[in-house]
């Protein structure tokens, strides 16, 4: 897995300008059929009843190692919009398309981040796309995907570099 890209306040800021549903914008197409799930700690602010979720219980739930999902692609973008704000959260997006039968495990997706929510780069598999929010001080972006990768350094410019290779 490459160096994931980090997503920092603009320059001169100490608060992030984008939220979960700008982040979404960047990944389509390549991410339509992905299955997504929220995985580890989660905290945000928002009204999702609507949706279908209490915000506390995606937030306990996660939290027990139970993941919440899975989400189609329209459905986690609409979950997005009812957000004011992610706290901290992790979003995996895995395989190419919700019907599909085979599934991914839990065990599978708490498997690739350690007890504090840190990504095992080692553990993702390629065609995973994980999204982090990490206190709202920055956002990760996981993915192998060049196109999304460049998609989203060309939109933010300074505010996104690679954490391993660039500054961290």
């Amino acid at each position: 897995m490459k160096a994931p890209l980090k997503i920092s306040p603009p320059s001169g800021s100490r608060f992030l300008s984008i939220n979960l549903k700008h982040i979404l914008t960047y990944l389509t197409p390549e991410c339509d059929n992905k299955c997504w799930r929220i995985v580890g700690k989660f905290e945000a602010v928002g009204d999702t009843a609507s949706f279908g979720y209490n915000v506390l219980e995606i937030q306990s739930q996660a939290e027990r190692g139970v993941s919440v999902g899975p989400f189609t692609w329209e459905e986690l973008k609409k979950l997005a919009e009812q957000f004011f704000q992610v706290i901290d959260g992790t979003f995996i997006g895995y395989g190419v398309d919700i019907n599909s039968p085979e599934d991914v495990s839990d065990h599978d997706l708490y498997s690739v981040m350690n007890f504090k929510s840190v990504i095992n780069l080692s553990s993702v598999p390629d065609d995973w796309i994980i999204i982090q929010i990490v206190d709202s001080s920055y956002w990760l972006v996981f993915t192998q995907n060049d196109k999304i990768r460049l998609r989203i350094k060309s939109a933010l410019g300074d505010q996104v570099y690679e954490t391993l290779s660039e500054k961290s």
